[in-house]
């Protein structure tokens, strides 16, 4: 199996959270051009939270900083979906996905400090 330098794994990262930004500000275009209002917060948090979350991986590795940056592109891409009236109902019957994507974002970042399932 070949080895990749971390120069390569930390570009082939790079690539996957810019693929992962392209994706959502394309659903922001789409939904612009269907006149669905998104709000400006929720885009932002995404955003930030990718960055977080590329420099925990990378630069900082510190695993307080995994779980805000991973929860804020997740949330934020949530937050960006019922906002935008594309889901009929709004943001008072979704609050316990937030929840929900909480506990995944926090397993998520046990299997990054831990390399393993921990109970």
């Amino acid at each position: 199996m070949k080895k990749y330098t971390s120069a390569t794994l930390n570009m082939i990262l790079a690539l996957g959270v810019v693929c992962i930004l392209a994706g959502i500000l394309f659903f922001v275009r789409v939904a612009m051009s269907v006149n669905m209002n998104i709000e400006a917060w929720s885009i932002v948090l995404c955003v930030s939270g990718a960055v977080v979350f590329y420099l925990s991986l990378v630069a900082l590795r510190h695993v307080a900083l995994f779980f805000t940056g991973l929860y804020s592109c997740v949330s934020g891409a949530f937050f960006m979906v019922v906002t935008s009236s594309f889901v009929e109902a709004g943001l008072k019957e979704f609050w316990p996905v937030v929840v929900v994507l909480a506990g995944i974002c926090i397993i998520f970042r046990g299997i990054a400090k831990d390399r393993k399932f921990k109970i």
